[in-house]
């Protein structure tokens, strides 16, 4: 995804400007860099000798909300980037 949002930068479809796609880059890169820095270390650690530990399962559980609206704002705004770019050919092609 995160190659896809800087492909738009170059190949930036009509009536989107670079700022609305520079959000899309800025929510990618937020989420790998929490995911690097902060949910896989959680991860690298939840196994133990008896199975999973119970107490980093809810530390990632505790914090996965930020993960996940990171990716449901960027679903929002790539919706509305693709329903922006359709209206606006569909008015050239008029």
């Amino acid at each position: 995804m995160l190659l896809c949002s800087i492909a738009l930068l170059w190949n930036r479809p009509a009536g989107v400007s670079k700022f609305v796609l520079w959000i899309g880059i800025a929510l990618q890169m937020t989420v790998h860099t929490l995911t690097a820095f902060f949910w896989a270390p959680i991860q690298a650690t939840m196994a133990t000798p008896q199975g999973m530990s119970a107490l980093k399962y809810q530390e990632l559980m505790g914090s996965h909300w930020l993960r996940v609206s990171c990716f449901v704002v960027y679903a929002a705004l790539m919706i509305w980037v693709f329903a922006r770019s359709t209206s606006q050919r569909t008015s050239l092609e008029a």
